[in-house]
């Protein structure tokens, strides 16, 4: 419910932290019914927020 509100009200990037799955959700690229690019990223991987340039985040250290 909370996506398709961001989506609609143009958030250009919601994420979703899965702490079971030790994964995240990335949403971009809001549309009217929803986002267009969805990525679920492990714990291995590493998240780089299009609104903060350079910042990278190693999930590892979130997944402990």
């Amino acid at each position: 419910m909370k996506r398709a509100l961001y989506a609609r009200h143009a958030i250009p990037e919601f994420w979703i932290v899965d702490l079971t799955a030790a994964e995240v959700e990335v949403c971009r690229q809001p549309k009217a019914d929803g986002y267009a690019a969805v990525e679920r990223i492990g714990r291995d991987g590493t998240v780089e927020p299009e609104l903060l340039p350079g910042v990278c985040i190693q999930l590892s250290a979130l997944f402990r």
